[in-house]
């Protein structure tokens, strides 16, 4: 974690945690504003940041105020999100701003909170600034007048349509910043998922599961729900409450079946984007749709296919070398393993299928024909690899030979097809692997096309 002390303010009379998204914002017209933090809320006065406008151009500009918060007549963000309380902040001239001649009134109410009372003072609608001055306003941090209190959550200050012209303010409780609600799955253990097979995950990066989070958890992957119907949706919030900035790569999303008390990667992103700074007090939303068949891509999040019903867990990148992650359930029937309709049988005996993919481009001067052989063995071999159905679905021309083997209930299957890869589908050697309770070993040779 990068420590980001500037843009948090701990208050407290209230035991709140207030933390500056986008402490500095510019616009179209040469405007440039920052904010930092000056002083915490205490009983005799209330917390005061610090806003600095500045003419970017090389001449001379008139600057409206009122499309630049905090320096706008009443600013003022009201409270965003469902089943929130009512509630609003307030950001009021204090009595040594030079853009206000009258002092603020606000009193402290029970609560700890204090809260502007009456009009707030003036401020000029326009600003004249020469190239590169600035004009440097205090202001003070203020609940609404007619609220109880100031609500924990994200106040957005600033046009909400073009909200890269403001900034956000957001609360939330010092001591208990986790999730609020409870987890159907705790007290469930889990694995790591350093032994799933996904080469991403080392054994070295703590696992933060949502289920296992409690009330002083400070960042957290939390599911909109913990159980779904396929085809369905399920988001998952990524929400950092704590002090520190936290790095890592939000497209290295992950999904994974839990089996046999083995967790198995059936989804690795394989995008590579640059990394990502989550700011204290930000969160982060991904979509995970999933499907029985192929999936309906969109635009946004992770569209996953060729789900069967079990217990599931999705992750987000390892964000400073630790794996937030959320276990949940899908329901749905199991899936099985079948060819595709690509496929053609050309021979069959009572032990023996062979077939033909159209699969690979004939034409390409790189490819090659060759036979990929999946034969039931006999005997324990214990380095084989376990695969479940939605792995094996996802692997070409593995899924097409284990279905025709489980479809026709043969002993081997073969199928011939072009081929890119170096070595030959890319296995080098005889290799084996164990599904539903059969031991099959997988091998490879290459077809002479001049025969």
């Amino acid at each position: 974690m990068v420590p980001d002390a500037e843009a948090v303010l701990e208050l407290p009379p209230t035991g709140q945690t207030a933390a500056l998204l986008r402490p500095g914002y510019s616009t179209k017209l040469g405007a440039s504003m920052s904010l930092e933090w000056l002083s915490t809320a205490t009983d005799d006065s209330p917390a005061r940041l610090r806003a600095t406008l500045t003419n970017q151009n090389e001449y001379r500009a008139k600057f409206q105020t009122h499309w630049l918060p905090p320096f706008e007549s009443d600013t003022y963000a009201r409270l965003r999100g469902w089943n929130v309380a009512e509630s609003s902040l307030h950001l009021v001239p204090t009595e040594t701003n030079p853009l206000a001649d009258e002092p603020p009134e606000y009193e402290q109410r029970p609560s700890g909170h204090w809260h502007i009372v009456g009009v707030p003072p003036e401020q000029p609608g326009s600003l004249w600034l020469d190239a590169e001055e600035s004009v440097t306003g205090e202001y003070y941090f203020l609940g609404g007048r007619d609220d109880d209190g100031v609500s924990n959550g994200r106040y957005e200050f600033g046009d909400i349509e073009f909200p890269r012209n403001g900034f956000s303010i957001v609360l939330w409780d010092t001591d208990e910043p986790g999730p609020t609600g409870s987890s159907r799955l705790e007290g469930t253990s889990f694995p790591s998922f350093a032994d799933s097979g996904a080469s991403f995950f080392s054994e070295d990066w703590p696992m933060s599961w949502y289920h296992e989070a409690d009330a002083t958890t400070e960042v957290y992957l939390e599911p909109s729900t913990e159980e779904a119907v396929i085809p369905g949706r399920i988001d998952f919030t990524l929400t950092n409450y704590s002090a520190d900035s936290v790095y890592g790569n939000p497209k290295a999303c992950h999904l994974l079946k839990f089996d046999d008390g083995e967790w198995y990667s059936i989804e690795p992103s394989a995008l590579v984007t640059p990394g990502h700074t989550l700011y204290p007090g930000s969160a982060r939303t991904d979509a995970l749709r999933v499907f029985t068949g192929d999936p309906v891509r969109c635009d946004d999040g992770v569209d996953v296919g060729y789900l069967g019903g079990g217990r599931y867990a999705f992750s987000v990148g390892a964000y400073d070398d630790c794996v937030y992650a959320a276990a949940f359930d899908l329901l749905g029937d199991p899936l099985t393993v079948t060819p595709t309709d690509a496929v053609e049988i050309i021979a069959r005996d009572d032990n023996t299928v062979k077939a033909r993919s159209p699969r690979g481009d004939a034409d390409d001067e790189y490819a090659r024909r060759g036979t990929y052989t999946v034969t039931r063995v006999a005997g324990d071999h214990p380095e084989a690899t376990r695969y479940i159905p939605e792995q094996v679905v996802r692997r070409q021309p593995l899924r097409d030979a284990l279905g025709l083997l489980l479809t026709h209930g043969v002993s081997t299957v073969t199928v011939e097809e072009y081929t890119l890869n170096t070595p030959l589908f890319g296995v080098s050697e005889t290799t084996y692997f164990r599904y539903a309770g059969d031991v099959c070993r997988i091998s490879t040779a290459a077809v002479d096309d001049s025969v």
